[in-house]
């Protein structure tokens, strides 16, 4: 007699939701230190750091934040599309790809403003908190617009995305800027682990706050 599949024990689609977020979080993290360690063995750290070594430093960015961003669109995409089976993969893994591209080359260049200022002594401005809440705001909600124009194909529940996108960027935008002031430019690895482990638990942050949106998308029915 075969054995039928148990399926109370079967993941939730909660936990294969968070549990690809945290996995594509892990590669991010791993592409990340790969782009620091290009960043270093060419010399892309020096305050005039030649074209060359420049040049190299974003090749690198873009390449590994693209097989990031990708990755993290194939797992999230096969958990939506156990919801959403006419989902469009490819479109979600382009957008999630080129995304994260934008994000990997806009770090570098934000590293390289803070290296300029290194000697400047860092203090957590109070007004900061509430203008990284409406920033972060911002970008989820352009971020769940773009996913929504993807979703929206063959699924119901755009708004509810986006609204929850939006807070959940919200939250993980301010403890993002939060520690980015308190960290001190050009604290070489030690920093660089501080920033990679803030990330990561902004990527939960995100995951998190993103399940009632999930719960919420309905595959919409064939014209």
């Amino acid at each position: 007699m075969s054995a039928s599949p148990d399926v109370s024990s079967s993941p939730t689609l909660a936990e294969r939701w968070i549990k690809a977020n945290i996995i594509a979080a892990i590669i991010s993290g791993v592409a990340s230190f790969a782009a620091y360690g290009v960043k270093h063995a060419v010399g892309a750290t020096e305050p005039q750091a030649e074209f060359g070594a420049l040049l190299i430093l974003y090749i690198a960015a873009i390449t590994f934040s693209g097989l990031a961003g990708a990755a993290g669109g194939v797992l999230t995409g096969a958990v939506l599309q156990r919801i959403i089976r006419r989902l469009p993969a490819r479109t979600w893994i382009a957008l999630h790809a080129g995304m994260s591209i934008v994000v990997g080359v806009a770090v570098e260049l934000m590293d390289s403003s803070r290296s300029d200022r290194a000697s400047e002594a860092l203090a957590l401005d109070p007004s900061i908190l509430p203008s990284s809440l409406v920033s972060g705001a911002i970008i989820g909600a352009v971020v769940g617009g773009l996913e929504a124009l993807v979703l929206r194909q063959a699924a119901t529940g755009m708004g509810a995305w986006v609204r929850w996108s939006a807070a959940a960027f919200a939250a993980a935008w301010l403890l993002l800027v939060t520690g980015a002031t308190l960290l001190q430019p050009g604290g070489g690895l030690t920093s660089e682990l501080v920033n990679q482990a803030l990330s990561f638990a902004a990527a939960v942050i995100v995951a998190l706050l993103t399940l009632p949106a999930l719960r919420l998308l309905q595959p919409r029915a064939p014209s």
